[in-house]
């Protein structure tokens, strides 16, 4: 009897579709099990499990792997039997048959049987937050031996030599009740597959990311492992997720966790801006592993028809190789120099006396100050990076490049790219060598050969660094990494929000393609071209892409085992995730409609500025459930990464400044705030921006100052990032002064 009542109780709360025939009035007889006693049994999840591995084994829907075999003993000590289940949901045989046959047409249309449908949808509403799309068409999928998970991006012959090890498990199917519903989805990485994950701003894109980092870190299997990080989010590897979290990885089945074999590496320029806790190692780059094309590509000069490529053509030779400088009225010669700085080749422009008579002065006058520019960029350094220690076996390392601009940030992908594949080819060609050598001449002892492991290189914002249109430092080493790495084990994953923006001979190569939500036609048209297996009708309709909720994803792969596309969703992080705003788990931002612009007299007098009537429409500052010090860090990255050209454009010599305020209680006016007392310094809004739907973001201007703002409450405190530039100093310097001024007063 008490495990009949601990069913009904199951049945009440978790509220499968018999609980109004559950609570029909004729069922006197069960009336008392839904009284308070069982109301505030502690029943949970543990029961919900073992019922349904109980009911639905034969049907291969459980689950919950670490339950079987519970869940086994459970049914020998309970007998458990379909007549126990009829007296629960029965007044009397012929009631029984009249809701079963109801139910069972319904669960017809779905080609499945009433007690499979029942748990899908319990299921549904647990995990996949009530998202189970209906899809009519066939799906056939390599399953591992157990029948628990399907595997991406190999044969069976593989599957059976290797079984789950060196897999990514990243979610689980949620199409509609089938034989594949909640499975687990893993992606195979003991091979070098070319992924490409999309979906617009907000989707979840970079958490599924994140999920693909978390589980190459949790690999043994002696891969190196390089993001490239220009958002600055996935130091937060290090950190196990938070407890709010908690609930939904219990359900998943999963623990928190924080990575130790994570280390992130700053560019040397901006290493000390970084805080500590988000950054391990320097990053630079030697001069000299730079290209000619990657100068011109990145100084925006057109290799074969501008002067200036061929001038720094004949610089970089002459600098390697030596020459003849003509200093104080005699000549010197130079020697050569491998390791050369920026500076070595300013002065061979400077005094070589070819150039002089070769190039004419303007020329020579723009490479110089391009070059004078670059000491600048903050990347460069004879004692660079070098290439092994970045990729280690079983180590993540993750370059953070939230700091620079974007043609920096294809710089710096370009040089990585091209030097993972060179090492890459010349160590699996030395391996081959090697194998014949020791065949040919019969030895037994191995040859010792050392190289860089087989290589994951994650890289987000893809359509920054390799465009459909136009050209950056990462084109062509992106697209010779992609057609060449499969060979020397060079594995690539990219993220966007924008495939139609990016380059077509990366995604011609894709295997696995990862699609999120996207809005615009051309994105969607990009999707389906690209998609490397069959699309359903239903997944390849607009509305459907555009009507898939944070967390779900199309994945298509072209492997034979997959027959189709089928739709899945991603599992939560284990790991924080420091882009707290596009998390795919339901995020609580607070947000008011209307603020209160507070504009003081005693401002207007003390800036002796004539009062105006300025229209301010400001929006509220949202909650984000960080910490201060992440919320400082988010909101200066924001900014950094996404306003750095309004600030900084590259035409214009400009001093930069920043500036953060932070007050102990909750001012959700803020922004109105603010923008009452600049105005008052004649400072207008250029545009107002929300990034993400959700963070303003204000771009002002006063005179030649620009300035971008942005603010947000945390649980305690409100914080405010100011970045401004101008071309004069001392006009930021006193501009400064207002602002702190204006912080005294608001506290």
């Amino acid at each position: 009897m008490e495990c009949e009542e601990k069913i009904i109780q199951l049945i009440i709360k978790k509220k499968p579709y018999l609980i109004d025939f559950l609570k029909d009035k004729k069922l006197v007889k069960y009336k008392h099990a839904i009284n308070d006693k069982f109301i505030d049994f502690i029943f949970e999840d543990e029961m919900y499990r073992y019922l349904i591995d109980l009911k639905f084994r034969n049907i291969q829907v459980s689950m919950f792997d670490e339950m079987d075999k519970k869940a086994s003993e459970y049914i020998q000590q309970q007998n458990l039997t379909e007549e126990i289940i009829k007296k629960i949901i029965m007044v009397d045989e012929r009631s029984y048959s009249e809701k079963k046959l109801e139910l069972d047409e319904e669960a017809s249309k779905h080609n499945t049987d009433i007690l499979t449908y029942n748990v899908a949808n319990i299921l549904a509403d647990s995990m996949f937050k009530g998202y189970v799309p209906d899809i009519k068409a066939p799906l056939s999928l390599l399953k591992n031996a157990e029948g628990k998970a399907v595997i991406l991006g190999r044969t069976p012959i593989e599957q059976e030599k290797y079984g789950d090890r060196g897999t990514l498990y990243i979610g689980r199917i949620c199409e509609r009740v089938n034989e594949y519903f909640g499975l687990r989805v893993l992606v195979d990485a003991m091979h070098p597959h070319k992924i490409f994950i999309c979906g617009k701003t907000g989707s979840g894109k970079s958490y599924t990311l994140g999920v693909i980092a978390e589980e190459l870190a949790s690999l043994d299997i002696n891969v190196g492992v390089v993001i490239i990080d220009p958002m600055g989010i996935f130091w937060s590897m290090k950190f196990p997720c938070s407890e709010r979290e908690a609930e939904q990885l219990q359900i998943w089945g999963l623990q928190p966790r924080g990575f130790t074999n994570v280390k992130v590496f700053v560019p040397i320029g901006y290493y000390d801006r970084a805080p500590e806790g988000t950054k391990d190692e320097i990053f630079a780059i030697p001069p000299n592993e730079l290209t000619v094309e990657d100068w011109c590509n990145t100084f925006g000069i057109d290799i074969y028809e501008s002067p200036q490529a061929a001038l720094l053509t004949d610089v970089i030779e002459k600098v390697k190789k030596g020459y003849y400088a003509e200093i104080d009225g005699s000549q010197k010669f130079i020697t050569s120099k491998d390791n050369y700085t920026i500076d070595d080749m300013i002065k061979c422009i400077q005094q070589c006396p070819e150039f002089t008579k070769k190039y004419r002065t303007d020329t020579i006058r723009a490479l110089t100050t391009h070059l004078e520019a670059a000491k600048n960029w903050g990347i460069f350094s004879t004692n660079g990076t070098p290439i092994q220690r970045l990729v280690v076996p079983n180590q993540v390392s993750i370059i953070d490049v939230s700091f620079l601009p974007d043609f920096l940030r294809a710089l710096i992908v370009g040089v990585i790219a091209r030097k993972i594949l060179e090492e890459r080819t010349k160590y699996v060609r030395y391996v081959a060598a090697a194998g014949i050598q020791k065949r040919e001449e019969k030895k037994d002892k191995d040859l010792e050969i050392r190289g860089i492991p087989a290589t994951w290189l994650i890289i987000d914002e893809a359509h920054v660094l390799a465009p459909a249109r136009g050209k950056t430092a990462a084109s062509d080493p992106l697209v010779e990494y992609a057609k060449r790495g499969r060979m020397p084990g060079c594995a690539l994953v990219l993220a966007t929000q924008q495939p139609s923006a990016t380059d077509d001979r990366i995604l011609s190569q894709v295997d696995i393609l990862i699609t999120h939500n996207l809005s615009f036609t051309d994105d969607i048209s990009a999707y389906r071209a690209r998609a490397p297996s069959l699309l359903p009708m239903e997944i390849c309709d607009q509305g459907f892409i555009r009507r898939l909720p944070v967390g779900a994803a199309v994945i298509a792969d072209q492997s034979i085992t997959t027959e189709r596309a089928f739709v899945f969703y991603v599992r939560p992080r284990v790991s924080e995730h420091a882009g707290r705003v596009i998390l795919p788990e339901t995020f609580k931002v607070e947000t008011e409609k209307e603020t209160k612009a507070i504009s003081l007299e005693e401002e207007k007098a003390r800036a002796g500025i004539e009062e105006k009537e300025v229209p301010i429409n400001a929006p509220s500052a949202p909650t984000l459930f960080v910490p201060t010090k992440i919320a400082i860090d988010y909101l200066s990255r924001v900014i950094q990464y996404r306003f750095f050209d309004y600030l900084q454009p590259l035409d214009e010599k400009r001093f930069l400044k920043n500036i953060i305020f932070t007050w102990s209680n909750t001012k959700r006016n803020i922004i109105g705030m603010l923008l009452g007392y600049l105005s008052r310094f004649a400072a207008n809004v250029v545009e107002t921006i929300s990034v993400n739907n959700e963070l303003p973001v204000l771009l002002l201007s006063k005179g030649d100052i620009r300035l971008v703002l942005s603010g947000c409450l945390t649980e305690n405190d409100t914080v405010v990032a100011l970045y401004l530039s101008s071309r004069n100093e001392q006009e930021i310097i006193d501009f400064m002064k207002h602002l702190n001024r204006i912080k005294e007063e608001i506290a």
